[in-house]
């Protein structure tokens, strides 16, 4: 894999950091193949993606553990407490069971680099896309850049951050956008990236955000407590939740009203 870090993970998916770093990094891998998928062939783009997103949803389930560990871990001393304690304990027991024997998160990146290496058109194009690979970089960058940006800027003013399936959309596309931005930063001056690249990443952070809380709220269900417990717990996540969506408008406030760099 380009991402070298990814061979240091020595431990399994025991250790939350390590599954983190790995799907975050096949999540980048999957945008940047969506995001160029005019100038890659298509059969062999949706096989490379369709293996890597396998690999990633094996780690999906624990993944969604580990963010509600970390809510429910933070200010132990806060608010609710007791209940907060007994939750964490509760989905560490969870996420212990959910890890299958043997399984082996170094196994996995090796299957992604193999997936990787073997896909030569990803070094040279094929011969359909010559002419897309051979046009200018810069032109092809803000053309992509503005594209995703209208289509951002389109599904914010209507969305419905009730409607799992849009929200999802939605929250998926901002992903996009990012790590696209941060692929091609190096063609732009960095004070004219970063301020609208810092409105791009508070948006993805308050959309994850409000992503863990709803899941959270589910996996709430799946935990053996007693319906005090159960109680106090739903209530306290439900204004989680809620302070999270408070949040939202001023930060797609903000990212409306930031100019893009590549306009400049």
């Amino acid at each position: 894999m380009n991402d070298k870090s990814l061979h240091l993970l020595k431990a399994d998916a025991g250790d939350p950091a390590n599954v983190h770093h790995f799907r975050t990094t096949i999540r980048r891998l999957r945008s940047l193949l969506s995001s160029f998928k005019d100038v890659a062939p298509p059969g062999q783009r949706k096989a490379l993606n369709g293996r890597l997103k396998n690999l990633s949803q094996r780690y999906a389930n624990l993944r969604d553990w580990d963010a509600f560990i970390a809510t429910v871990s933070k200010d132990s001393d806060g608010t609710h407490a007791q209940t907060r304690q007994l939750l964490a304990a509760a989905a560490k027991k969870r996420r212990r069971a959910l890890i299958p024997a043997g399984q082996k998160l170094a196994d996995d990146i090796a299957t992604a680099d193999l997936a990787i290496g073997g896909a030569r058109w990803l070094k040279a194009p094929s011969s359909g896309d010559i002419a897309a690979w051979n046009e200018r970089i810069d032109r092809y960058a803000a053309d992509l850049l503005d594209k995703q940006w209208r289509k951002l800027r389109k599904e914010s003013r209507n969305i419905d951050l009730s409607d799992s399936p849009a929200f999802h959309k939605f929250r998926i596309a901002a992903k996009k956008h990012r790590y696209t931005i941060e692929a091609l930063s190096s063609l732009y001056r960095k004070k004219d990236v970063k301020p609208y690249l810092d409105r791009v990443v508070a948006l993805q952070d308050v959309l994850g955000d409000m992503r863990d809380a709803m899941m959270a709220e589910e996996l709430l269900g799946q935990l053996d407590l007693p319906p005090p417990t159960q109680y106090s717990a739903r209530k306290w996540l439900e204004r989680r939740a809620a302070l999270h969506r408070e949040r939202y408008p001023a930060h797609i406030k903000a990212f409306r009203r930031e100019t893009p760099f590549w306009e400049r």
